[in-house]
This record gives structure tokens, C-alpha cells and sequence, in this order.
């Protein structure tokens, strides 16, 4: 390797090591999320703000919210991690090409993975979360409504399920009762958690409440009318996840397990054709 090219791939692995700094020490409060190291690692690399403004004016930042990572990530900081990525993917693009010319063409896919991938990683979280939010929907709402058939108000009923209930569904639930004891009000709270999530089946259960909430129906019956709805519908998607599922299985037996059973029954046929081609040449005068 030449010389000058081992000395900028020290020096970009001194910058890198450098960069990464002080691990914070694991917190004490589990409800503050953590960011993920390679936002930490990209925030620290230097970048033009030119580019990081250019970056963040054409990013969409919904999903950060739903990812759960407001409190640690927002628009600049999600645009300068992008943008320092990319400039360390052009770094190194850099340093290939002064080992290797033809390796230039490297360094501009590098600073766009560098770009993509931390949105990319955001919207994945996101759906993972909304996902996992779905799910545990259905057994919270039954429990909420057990609670309010009891007598409770619908917020001391929240309470009582959330405290049984562990995961995003939870969290988020306890974001929003922090939001009602600061003093925001009960439809401002709950359609910025709908909104938040971005989930239709969170939002309209969130309208069915402010909806009987207004008419004076009772809570209960709304919650176990959405319960059964959202058990319902998750039914529904399992047999339409099943149904797509059975082309691409009759396409893998098409493709692979037809192909090999012939080719077996061929190979049987090559084998016995040969063997009575050689009896009868063998035994020709």
C-alpha cells in the first residue's frame, strides 16, 4: 500500500475512534429512549451547514415521532447525522481512490448510503413500533373497559392497564397521562397521541371516545365495540396474509421442486437407457 495512502486510512481511523467520544453512562430512567450509536457516531463527524439545511428542507420528519425518538432526535439533528454520514462515506471513497484510482467511482454510492440509510432506519423503527402497538391494543382496551364497568373514570382506568402492560403501547399511553396532568386537555392529548403513532386503528378509537365522551354514551360499550372491531380486522389481515402467501408458495414448488423431480425421473431414464444400450452393444456378435 503506498505511503500516503496508509497515512489518510490512520487518520480517518483516528478521527473515527476519536469522534465516538465517551459512552454515556446507562440511565437511570427507562422511559427516556436511547439513540441509536450510529446517530450518536454521525453527529459527531464534521459537515457543511449549507448541506445539512439543504438535507433537512427535503427530509420528511414524521416518523421520528413515531419511532419514540423525539426526545433525543429531531429535524436538524436527524439532517446533520445524514449529512455527516455521507461526508464520511466520501472520506472513504477518497481514500480508495488514492489506493486505487478505478476505486473512485466508490466514494459517491458511499456518501448516498450514508445519506438514505439513517431515514431508512428511522421509518423501520417506526413500523416496528406501530406495529407491536396494534397488537397489544385489543388487550388494553378490554382491560380499560373492565375497569370503567367498575366505576372508574376513563383516565384512572388507563392507569390501572398501563401499570399491567409493558412495551410501546404502554409507553405511549403513559406519555399521554403525563400530557393530562400537566394540564392539556383530554382532546388535545389524545388526538396528539393518534397523530403521533399515525395508526388508523389508534385513531378511530381515539375518535369513538371523544365521540361518546360528546354524547354522553357510556365508555365501556365504545371500548368493547373497538376491541371486538380491531380482533376483527386483525383476523381479516391474517387471511389475506395468508392468501398472498399461497402464490409465492406455489411458486417456490414450481421453481424448485418440479424442476428437481424431473430432473431426478430424467436421470433415472438416462441411467437405465444407458445400461441397456451397453447389454445390447455388449452382446452384439
Amino acid at each position: 500500500m503506498p505511503g500516503p495512502a496508509l497515512i489518510g486510512l490512520l487518520a480517518v481511523t483516528a478521527l473515527l475512534l476519536g469522534i465516538r467520544g465517551r459512552r454515556p453512562s446507562p440511565s437511570s430512567d427507562s422511559a427516556v429512549p436511547r439513540l441509536p450509536g450510529l446517530f450518536r457516531l454521525a453527529r459527531r463527524c464534521p459537515a457543511p451547514a449549507g448541506a445539512v439545511r439543504f438535507v433537512q428542507r427535503h427530509q420528511s420528519e414524521g416518523a421520528i415521532a413515531a419511532a419514540g425518538l423525539a426526545d433525543v432526535l429531531d429535524g436538524p439533528a436527524l439532517a446533520r447525522s445524514r449529512t455527516g454520514l455521507g461526508v464520511v462515506g466520501l472520506a472513504v471513497g477518497g481514500l480508495l481512490a488514492v489506493v486505487n484510482p478505478a476505486a473512485s467511482v466508490i466514494g459517491l454510492p458511499l456518501a448516498g448510503m450514508g445519506v438514505f440509510v439513517p431515514p431508512v432506519m428511522v421509518a423501520a423503527r417506526a413500523r416496528r413500533r406501530r406495529a407491536e402497538l396494534v397488537r397489544d391494543l385489543p388487550d388494553l382496551i378490554d382491560m380499560v373497559a373492565l375497569c370503567t364497568d367498575s366505576g372508574l373514570p376513563l383516565e384512572s382506568s388507563l392507569r390501572v392497564a398501563v401499570a399491567r402492560f409493558s412495551g410501546v403501547l404502554a409507553e405511549e399511553m403513559r406519555h399521554t397521562l403525563a400530557r393530562l396532568d400537566l394540564g392539556t386537555p383530554r382532546r388535545a392529548a389524545y388526538r396528539a397521541l393518534a397523530e403521533r403513532m399515525g395508526v388508523q386503528e389508534l385513531t378511530t378509537l381515539v375518535g369513538a371516545i371523544l365521540q361518546a365522551e360528546e354524547l354522553g354514551t357510556p365508555i365501556s360499550a365504545v371500548l368493547g365495540r373497538q376491541a371486538g372491531l380491531l380482533r376483527a380486522n386483525r383476523r381479516q389481515a391474517i387471511r389475506d396474509h395468508a392468501a398472498r402467501a399461497a402464490p409465492q408458495v406455489q411458486l417456490v414448488v414450481a421453481m424448485i421442486m418440479v424442476p428437481g423431480a424431473l430432473l431426478i425421473v430424467v436421470g433415472v431414464m438416462v441411467l437405465k437407457l444407458v445400461g441397456d444400450m451397453g447389454v445390447v452393444v455388449g452382446g452384439a456378435p
